[in-house]
């Protein structure tokens, strides 16, 4: 992995995809996209769709993003 992919990652880490909010509590959706699990909670209830796709979800679990969670508090911490 080049460095540039890696900060583009720490990057994307930092953001909530598609919302660009700060992360804290990363969550995966069933769209495979990773997103703030407060602002994804409050989405699903709203519309049960993908906010990037819109495309109907096979399912509402939302999945704890544990790698992205660390880059994000490696991030904090330094």
């Amino acid at each position: 992995m080049h460095m540039s992919q890696v900060f583009a990652l720490h990057d994307h880490a930092r953001k909530c995809h598609g919302m660009q909010a700060a992360m804290h509590d990363p969550v995966i959706a069933a769209d495979g996209h990773t997103y703030e699990r407060h602002a994804m909670e409050h989405w699903l209830l709203q519309h049960g769709t993908s906010p990037i796709t819109r495309a109907q979800l096979s399912h509402l679990r939302l999945v704890p993003n544990i790698i992205v969670r660390s880059i994000v508090r490696t991030q904090q911490e330094g």
